[in-house]
Parts: structure tokens; sequence; C-alpha cells
């Protein structure tokens, strides 16, 4: 029995231990969990721990230099290692470190102190154990007049305090930012709450409460700052950090300036911190405010050549701390961008004498001013890159030949920017643009041409046959000219004019060029003009029922000066201007040569009512655009056919144009459902001489037609197909307008022939009706004014004696009447003599001036 109770006393030993164990581990510092309520990144801690090696802080120094001053903190833990450090051996100089203070700035720190880090560690770690930890949350009250009430928390571990001091000071303007160890008064208690008493009325004091054993104190956690002057509406004050100190400019430029400064050396070690940073010029009233949660700001936006008033502020959990010193900085002033040009300065090209098309090149720009100005670099007027710094260096990959001009542009926003350029040479293999297919009929002369570019200057030449490297010499019906264009580098001209196109001229020839980088060859072509126009032009007239007196306007071309002068011709110029434009739209040069827009059907063939008024002045430059596009415009498509798919969709189909087909690029094809709402119609471009039509109305009838076009101009519409979806049968819109056009000649015909016989009845009624009650009337009455009836007064004979004719009965002699009323009896008769005199046509002119079809105007030729 007594064996048994001697064994469970062992183990409730054993509990008891691993209890006590748990409670002193709940209460020992964690330098850790400091690190993460203190918000360091996780990038950096590792550092966070006693145990952390030399791989770690090589590796991280440089990451978490701006956050070192957390570590350093938690390190000490809120507890005053001074004592320790002094027994081990620290210098003076690094004695601030244990006290979890970073005096200097972090390289001279670590210069001075990294031998000594050892035992500054084991401080720490020996220091956690032993020293008693900082109170918190420390508040004050007035009391009275002359004192004060502190109160605040022990300690996470309280077990090892033993009291605590309370230090307070007077202080003024200039000691208030201060932050002393040690003040000049100090209280003991065991408590934690005190009164102090003694203070003056009025008096501003700092106070703060470190904790403390027989082997050392607390640091202070917070400050209080405290007017001793009861007021009614009294407030409890909490204790604060101390504000941030040593405050710096690091680096500074005319429109910015880095700010550096130092953490508070009161707050407590897990406190997370951050700042608040003022800054105003000395001309404004207002401060600008910033945040951070680094002990560093850059300031931008500034004034150049301006003083700037900067202070910080630390804000914690318990509220904002008293403010920093004030710093007064200046800007510099601003410097325009400049920019420098010599032979290795800006742009400097690398390879400076070789730049091959298709190889790399290195460009450097280099500029100067303040503030840093903004480098952009162009090639060939485009941004490649743009970037604010003093030099930069770009490398441009597959260089083209058109990279020949580089500008390197400066500008920081004062002065005005500055611009450097320079124009290199870029050696490649020639380039030849050549002049395609030339048309021209036996007999004729034609020129060849081909544009080369090149660097170095090719060899050229003209081969008749490539392959087998037969050469156009020249001489006899060859002239070979080769030349550098004018005013552009690189660029050369080959010429080749062939005299009397006879059928051995025909054919391809080409343009050959070569240097040292590589060689082109390119295909120039003779082709004799097609002869089907004659009797196409021929067959046109006739068509168009021209006058045989107006057929020698019908030649190969439209020959308009033979017809011109005839006036017999005008009322065919319409149909001769038809034929004319040969199924092509010629506006697009009428255009270019000023033709007005009211005379531009006439380039398409479809002259409107009014058309002698385009015919005198533009008759010139309209046949000019025809000849012109002749043997370059294509004509209409031909054969438009349709194949219905479905009852929504069908395909066009078509057969390229008689007249150039080689010339057709796009086919533009338009399409429209016949209806009375439908005012515009649908049009789509396709390179195939067929397209497919979707999405159409079921039951719908469609209208349909194309044209052929190139980049010269397009052709006229071809002849339109009509179709109704869900028909079978395909209805020609042409052959439907000529049915349409018989029936209705035939109804014109009735029509005139019945205003005709009115006409005609109307007549014989009027004249009846005039003879039958028509009254002798004074004067010369003419019944059609714009119609000269002549009377030759030479067949009138009065015999001199005659004092009284008898008048016939109805009052008119010769188509003169004579009124007695007006004196006719009694009259002095005598023979007027008028010149005989024959109607003819006006001129062309003269109908133009007067009005179309003369408007009742004759011209009398004596």
């Amino acid at each position: 029995m007594r064996d048994q109770f001697k064994a469970r006393a062992i183990v409730y030993d054993h509990i008891i231990k691993i209890i006590e164990d748990k409670i002193e581990e709940s209460f020992a510092y964690n330098v850790t969990e400091c690190c993460v309520s203190a918000d360091l990144s996780d990038l950096c801690l590792p550092l966070c721990s006693y145990d952390a090696n030399m791989t770690d802080i090589k590796q991280l120094a440089g990451v978490c230099s701006s956050e070192f001053h957390k570590i350093v903190r938690c390190g000490a833990g809120g507890r005053n290692h001074g004592a320790c450090c002094s027994r081990r051996g620290v210098p003076p100089a690094c004695l601030s470190l244990c006290t979890g203070v970073i005096v200097d700035s972090l390289l001279v720190t670590a210069t001075t102190c990294i031998p000594y880090i050892g035992n500054i560690v084991l401080c720490y770690e020996e220091g956690t154990e032993l020293l008693p930890g900082p109170v918190n949350d420390l508040q004050a009250e007035v009391v009275d007049d002359t004192s004060v009430y502190l109160e605040w928390e022990p300690p996470v571990d309280q077990n090892n305090v033993t009291s605590y001091e309370v230090h307070y000071q007077k202080v003024d303007n200039t000691s208030v930012h201060e932050t002393p160890l040690k003040l000049d008064n100090q209280i003991m208690t065991n408590d934690t709450k005190i009164v102090v008493t003694n203070l003056e009325t009025r008096g501003i004091y700092n106070l703060f409460v470190v904790s403390k054993n027989e082997f050392g104190t607390s640091l202070p956690s917070s400050i209080v700052m405290i007017n001793v002057k009861k007021t009614e509406n009294q407030t409890t004050i909490s204790g604060v950090t101390s504000p941030p100190h040593s405050l710096a400019v690091a680096s500074h430029s005319a429109t910015w300036a880095t700010i550096t400064w130092k953490p508070p050396e009161f707050s407590h070690p897990s406190e997370q911190i951050t700042y608040s940073v003022y800054h105003k010029s000395t001309a404004d009233e207002s401060y600008q405010i910033t945040n951070t949660t680094v002990t560093t700001r850059m300031i931008d936006n500034l004034n150049p050549n301006t003083q700037y008033i900067v202070y910080v502020k630390a804000i914690s959990k318990k509220g904002a701390s008293l403010p920093s010193e004030t710093l007064i900085a200046w800007t510099d002033p601003a410097y325009p961008a400049f920019v420098e040009i010599r032979v290795f300065q800006p742009p400097t090209v690398h390879p400076i004498n070789l730049v091959i098309e298709g190889s790399s090149m290195t460009i450097l720009c280099i500029a100067m001013g303040t503030p840093m100005p903004t480098i952009s670099l162009y090639i060939s007027g485009r941004l490649v890159r743009q970037e604010t710094t003093r030099h930069m260096v770009t490398v441009v990959h597959n260089v083209t030949k058109d990279m020949d001009q580089i500008s390197c542009y400066a500008d920081n926003g004062y002065g005005t920017p500055m611009q450097a350029s320079r124009k290199i040479t870029i050696s490649h293999m020639p380039h030849i643009q050549a002049s395609g297919i030339t048309m021209a009929a036996f007999g004729d002369t034609v020129t060849l041409e081909c544009k080369v570019d090149a660097h170095p200057e090719p060899k050229m030449i003209f081969w008749r046959n490539h392959e087998e490297r037969k050469a156009v010499i020249q001489g006899g019906k060859y002239d070979i000219s080769i030349y550098r264009m004018k005013d552009e580098e690189d660029k050369y001209m080959m010429q080749l004019s062939i005299k009397n196109i006879g059928d051995v001229d025909v054919g391809d020839y080409y343009c050959h060029a070569e240097n040292a980088f590589g060689n082109a060859t390119q295909p120039v072509s003779v082709r004799i003009r097609s002869t089907t126009s004659v009797s196409n032009i021929t067959q046109c007239c006739i068509e168009q029922n021209v006058s045989s007196n107006c057929m020698d306007a019908c030649s190969f071309y439209l020959d308009v000066d033979a017809v011109i002068q005839k006036v017999e011709c005008v009322h065919d110029f319409d149909k001769l201007i038809k034929c004319a434009a040969d199924g092509s739209d010629h506006r697009k040069c009428c255009v270019d040569r000023n033709v007005p827009r009211t005379c531009l059907d006439f380039c398409r063939g479809e002259p409107w009512l009014n058309n002698k008024i385009c015919i005198l002045p533009y008759i010139k430059q309209i046949m000019s655009c025809f000849h012109e596009g002749k043997d370059k415009l294509p004509g209409p498509p031909q054969n438009i056919r349709v194949d219905i798919i479905d009852s929504h969709s069908v395909k066009i189909m078509w057969d390229p144009p008689i007249k150039n087909p080689h010339t057709a690029e796009m086919y533009r094809v338009y399409w429209r459902l016949i209806d009375v709402d439908a005012k515009s119609s649908l049009k789509s471009d396709t390179p195939n001489t067929y397209f497919s039509l979707s999405e159409l109305k079921d039951g719908g009838t469609y209208e349909c037609y194309v044209k052929a076009l190139n980049h010269r101009g397009p052709s006229t519409y071809s002849t339109p197909v009509r179709f109704t979806m869900g028909d079978k049968y395909i209805t020609s819109a042409a052959s439907l307008g000529d049915n349409v056009s018989h029936v209705g000649v035939a109804v014109g015909v009735v029509l005139a022939l019945v205003v005709v016989a009115a006409i005609v009845v109307g007549a014989v009624w009027f004249i009846r009706t005039k003879n039958m009650g028509a009254k002798n009337q004074g004067g010369v009455a003419f019944e059609n004014p714009s119609y000269l009836r002549e009377v030759n007064m030479d067949h009138i004979q009065i015999p001199p004696t005659q004092t009284e004719a008898p008048l016939p009965s109805n009052g008119t002699a010769n188509g003169i009447a004579v009124s007695a009323a007006s004196g006719g009896q009694g009259w002095k008769h005598e023979p007027l003599h008028v010149p005989t005199s024959q109607e003819v046509n006006p001129t062309l002119y003269e109908e133009l001036k007067l009005g179309q079809d003369g408007a009742g105007f004759k011209r009398l030729k004596p």
C-alpha cells in the first residue's frame, strides 16, 4: 500500500511540473510572435529569431533593410539590455541597439556593430528571461491644478516585476522632443496607479512608467504629455509613442524630394506604427498629407527652386504622436532638357559604318536636364521606346531599309524640348518596282520603266530572256537610259524605249539589278492593244441610232472634233458619249481634271438631259479620260445568272468583262428587294466571279447587278437580273424592261395620234370661229409674237391717185389690216422696200447662249 501511495505521489509531482512548465512557457517571450504583430513582411520573418543564421542575414539584408528597425525592436522585447551589453564589451556607438533603437543609418550601424552582433543577440535572449516586460495602456488625468493621476496595465509576464518607476519632467518648446531614458524626477511604487503631486499649475509635463526588478528595468512603451490645469471638460489622456526623429533629405530633384526619418524611441515592441508626412511650400497655407508604413517617403509634384516645410507624425492604435522636428528643404532649379550631338553622342548607332538590312543595331540616346527628362526614340517617325532616364540604350533587331531616320527627343516639362536626329545608311539588296504591262499598237513607241531601290549602287541591265541571260543591247530601235532619281538617295530609274513596235518586240522584258547584298529581277511586258473596239464602237453607234451624218465620229477612237461643228449632231452627243465610255466609269479621272460635278455623268456615258452646257467647255477633258482609261478600266461583267440554293440563299455568278478582263481586280455586287420602301441597295466586294447571298426574304423579288473595278475606277453596271425567292425561273431585268418598253411605245404612239387629231380639230374650229366673228381693228396683229411673218412690200402696188379704196370683206390685205377710225382713209401711201431674208438654224454657240432648242428664236440671214 505504501508503494502505491509513493507511486501516485511521483505521478502527481510530474503532472504538476508539466503544468508549471506550460504556464511558464505561456508567459515566455516569443520574438517571432512580436514580429508578426508588428506587421513584419513574411519574407523577413527568418531574421526575426535569436537563432538566425548568417546565410539568411546575407541573403535578406538588402531586401529587409527598410524593416530592420522592427526586428531590432522585437529583439529587445521592450527591455533595457544596456547593462548586459556593457558587460559583454559592446562599444558605446552600438549600445542603442541594446535598447531596440537604431540611431545612425543602417549602413553605418552595420559597419560598426556587425562584430558585436553576437553579443547583442545573447543579451537579447538572456534579458527577455530575466528583465521585466514593458507596461501597457498608460493613461493620465488631471486631478487638480497641481496633481495628475496615472494608471497602467502590468506587463504580460508580471511575475518578475518587483516595482514600477514613474518618470516625469516639466518640458518647454526646446526639450519637448527629447526622449531620454531617465527624466528629472522619479517615483517608486508597487501599484499600477499613482497620483503625482507638487506639479506646477499650467505646466506641461512628460510622464512615462517602466517596470523594475533586481536585474534591471524595462523600456518606456509610451509617453504622456499633459498640461496641469483643471478644466470642466476633463478627459483622460492616453500614452502614445514618442515622435519620429532625425528627419533628413535622402535625395532630391527639381520636382521631387525623398525624406527619411528614424522610428520612435519609445513604443511597445509589437505595436503597429504608420506615419503621416506633412509638407507644404512656404507660400502655401495648408499642408498636404501622405501616409506610409516605412520610414522613407518620396514627395513628388513639387515646384522647382522652392522651399518646403516637412514634418512627420507616428500613428498607433492609441493615437498620433507629437510632430517630429521640422525640416526645411529646397528643390533644385529646373534646367531644360538638352541633347548634345557628337560623333559618339546621341543618337549613337553601332555598328557605325555598316548597318545591313535584316541585321541588328544599337542606338544610344543621352540627355541632360533637371528634372530628369523623358527620352523618346523615334525611328522613321514612329515612336519605338520612351523612358525617363539620362541614358537610354535600345537594340533594334531585323533592321529594314526604311529605318534610316533616327531621332532622340528629350523633354522634362521646362523650356523647349530638344531633338537630335541622324540619318543612317542601311545597306540592302535591290528592290525593283516595275511598270507592269504596257499596251501599244503596231508602229507605236513605248517606254518600259523600273524603279530600283538599293545601296550600294547596283549594276542594272535589261534582259530579253532571263533564263538564257539574253540582254537588250543599246542601239537600233532600243534606247536604254539608267540614271539616279533626283532628290532621292539610293533610288534609280531604268528606262527602255522601243521604237516602231512589231511582232518580234511583243512579250516580256526583265529589269535586273545586283549589288554586293543580293539581286532582284522583275518582268515588264509589251502587249498589242486589241482592235476589237473598232467594230464595237461602230456597232455601238449603229445600235444607238446615231444619224448617218454623225457616223464620222465613230472611228477607232471617238472623234468628236469631226462632228462638233455639225449642228445636226448636237442631239446625238449623248449617244456618242455613251459609246465612247465603252462600259467604263471614268469619273475619277474627270474629277482629277476638274470636270464639274454636274458634268460627271458624261464620264460614265450617261449624260443628263441638258447636256449641251458640258459639251463645249469640258469635252476635251472628258474625251482625254476616255482615251486614257480605254486600256486600264474594265468593262461591265457579262452573263449575270442566279442559282437559287434554298428559300433564303442564292449564288450569283457572272463572266469576266469582254473589255480589259485582265484589269478587273475586284467585283462589286449590288442587290435590293423590289419594294416600294426599298430606297437603297446592299453591296459587297469579292475577287471571284461568284458571290452567295443569304438571309433573303422568302417570296421576295430581288434585283441584282455587278460592277468590275480596279484601283483606277469601276465599270458601269452590268445588265440587272431579277429573281424571286422560291421561284424556279429567273428573269433578266433587261429583257423585262424591253417588253415593258415595247408596250410603252405602242401606248405612246396611240396617245400621240389622239393628241395630233385633237390639235387638228381645234385648229379648224379656231380658224372658222375667228373668220366668222372677226372685226376690223387698227394696227398690225401678230398671232404668234415668237414667229416673225415676213412681208415683201415690193409686191404691194397702191396707185398714187387713189384716195379711197374699198377693203375686202374681212378687212385685211396681205395680212395687214387698216382701220378707218385710225385715219386709214386719206393716208399717204409710199412703197416700202424691205430686203428679202432667209431663215437659217443657229450655231451651236448661239443655241447654248439663247436656250435649248432655240426657244422660238431664229437667226435671219440676208
